[in-house]
């Protein structure tokens, strides 16, 4: 606890950089860095670190590490560092946290290995169902080669949560195999950081048990403070609890400890943007820009802030005419630019007739339909909408989730069947109240709302509702989600244009 240590997403960007150690160490603000390479060859291993003053290149200590190669071997290594740093730096070890150092996970390397590469797969933001199907593999394998291996059995709760969360699978048996995961880890080391970690996340993904989840939280921190990780999950359920503030501290707190990642600073920018609080979002898009120039989130998100703020819609269509694998951020400029055939064209582009994340189920026809009744082809809009309900209400049949309710809704209220309309999606509204979801998914279904009160001539309501929409914070995290509310937003946007020239619509957006 008392060194601060900066986290594994901003450090491995530095593996085979040119950059000096002055420049890195000003980069994480770090005074100290330590270098180590790994040689392996046969079944021996050799393990080279040096700790180094970033700002004056001297060497506080060097050390090299010849061993067989074996579990026991590999973390007393990992043990004789750790002590080593904190004796150079001078950093007081508690009691409970030298038994935590001196406490080997597993002495199965096999085992460990598996663990490992876990862990990678995690870590990894891309393909997010398979790596995580792939960390539940790997985490499998480590409990069965080693029963007693709780860090594994914690982490092969995160990955079932993860799966769970993310709806791959919202089965009651995925929900029985986090919560086994998890008590066993916690039956095995009570004082186990991770394991109150995915304690937390059990409670969060799997119930949205936002208390229990907290105090799980603030179980791992006690024994082991400064985790990145606890800290961002904290902010995550403070963003869910509409405790704004609260939750930005978290985010900027964890982006101390994990200051080079460019998805924690888009993340804090992408809450400003839901606050409104444009000039800092746009601002931590550029902080994730500087630190990774291809990415996606932080470049749709200096885009979004630009159509938000200032109307600007040219940014948008510019970055997404880039990339032609975002098609349905395509497809939604060209839908506010009002090129009705562009937007088609980009739709057809997407290759899955239902599009899913979380618990979001839209069908390609659904978008079709809302497309051509903004460009007045009743008849065309009809025929879309219908299918659409076909899937639609099947899908509801199957698993009830306010995502689905309010898709429904919205294919309802494109067939004029207003009353259905209404129903499900103040059903959606009802089943994921802010009260429960102050983040995306409350705010989107109250966005649906709106809309499936203009489709269906309910202007008055439609009005009201989004007068109180732009007086919280609230907004859509992603295309599949909803629309997005703004002053510059509404004045272009044809979904609202049957409320175009409404009195009260105009006096809305004076005010």
């Amino acid at each position: 606890s008392g060194l601060s240590v900066r986290g594994r997403t901003s450090v491995m960007q530095y593996r085979s950089s040119p950059k000096n150690l002055r420049q890195i160490g000003e980069e994480l603000n770090a005074r100290y860095l330590l270098e180590g390479g790994v040689q392996r060859a046969g079944g021996t291993v050799g393990i080279n670190v040096r700790l180094v003053d970033s700002g004056s290149d001297e060497s506080i200590f060097a050390d090299s590490y010849d061993r067989e190669l074996s579990a026991e071997n590999l973390l007393a290594v990992q043990r004789e560092v750790a002590l080593r740093i904190a004796d150079a730096l001078k950093a007081t070890i508690t009691v409970q946290e030298r038994e935590q150092i001196d406490r080997a996970p597993t002495d199965n390397l096999e085992a460990y290995d598996f663990y490992l590469r876990g862990r990678e797969y995690v870590r990894n933001p891309d393909f997010r169902y398979r790596n995580y199907r792939g960390a539940q593999r790997m985490f499998e394998q480590a409990v069965e080669l080693d029963s007693s291996f709780a860090l594994a059995h914690a982490w092969l709760s995160q990955a079932h949560s993860r799966i769970y969360w993310f709806r791959y699978d919202e089965t009651d048996d995925r929900l029985h195999k986090m919560r086994s995961s998890v008590n066993r880890a916690l039956e095995l080391d009570r004082e186990l950081p991770e394991a109150h970690l995915a304690l937390a996340t059990y409670h969060y993904f799997g119930y949205r048990e936002y208390d229990k989840a907290l105090e799980a939280l603030s179980r791992a921190e006690q024994l082991r403070p400064g985790g990145a990780d606890v800290i961002f999950l904290r902010g995550g359920i403070y963003r869910r609890q509409g405790r704004w503030e609260e939750a930005l501290e978290a985010f900027k707190q964890a982006a101390e400890f994990d200051p080079r990642s460019p998805d924690l600073l888009a993340e804090i920018g992408q809450l400003y943007r839901f606050l409104r609080r444009y000039d800092e979002a746009e601002r931590y898009a550029d902080l994730a820009l500087a630190v990774e120039p291809e990415s996606w989130f932080a470049a749709s998100l200096k885009a979004q802030v630009r159509l938000q703020r200032d109307g600007n819609l040219a940014a948008w269509r510019t970055l997404v005419s880039r990339h032609p694998e975002q098609a349905l951020d395509l497809m939604r400029v060209e839908l506010l630019h009002r090129d009705y055939p562009a937007a088609l064209a980009a739709l057809s582009g997407v290759a899955d007739e239902i599009l899913s994340f979380q618990s979001a189920y839209y069908p390609k026809s659904l978008y079709a339909g809302l497309i051509h009744l903004a460009a007045g082809e009743v008849r065309l809009a009809q025929a879309e909408f219908e299918s659409a309900r076909i899937m639609l209400e099947a899908a509801v049949a199957e698993r009830q989730n306010g995502a689905r309710h309010r898709a429904l809704g919205l294919a309802y209220a494109g067939l004029g069947l207003k009353e259905a309309a209404l129903r499900e999606g103040r059903t959606a509204v009802e089943l994921l109240p802010l009260s429960k979801d102050a983040w995306h998914w409350g705010s989107s279904h109250q966005i649906a709302l709106a809309q499936i009160y203009t489709m269906v001539g309910e202007y008055d309501a439609a009005i009201d509702q989004i007068d109180y929409l732009l007086s919280i914070p609230s907004g859509a995290y992603a295309p599949l989600h909803g629309i997005d509310l703004s002053v510059p937003e509404l004045r272009i946007d044809p979904t609202w244009d049957p409320i175009r020239d409404n009195p009260r619509f105009q006096a809305l957006l004076e005010k």
